[in-house]
């Protein structure tokens, strides 16, 4: 299968949902990539235990980053949003 090119964020969101990867031609990065999770449950340090109460958290559907070998949180910019170079991986 190849890759879907050009798409708006919207587009990529769709198949975010799907279960497929995206990315953004204009990100300078190699082999970074975003896809969405559905809720997963986090131990909390011990100081969020301290404050709340609670030992462990839910995150529900959200998004990451793959990029330099670690997973991280991702949050679109503007510019991300308004792109039109996204690529979703098949």
């Amino acid at each position: 299968m190849s890759n879907l090119v050009n798409l708006t964020f919207g587009e990529a969101i769709e198949h975010l949902l799907e279960g497929k990867r995206a990315f953004r031609q204009g990100w300078h990065g190699k082999g970074m990539f975003i896809f969405m999770r559905d809720d997963e449950i986090y131990t909390t340090n011990e100081k969020h235990r301290e404050w709340t109460g609670y030992q462990h958290v839910t995150i529900k559907r959200h998004i990451l980053i793959f990029v330099d070998m670690n997973l991280i949180p991702w949050n679109a910019s503007q510019a991300d949003m308004l792109a039109v170079d996204w690529v979703v991986i098949e």
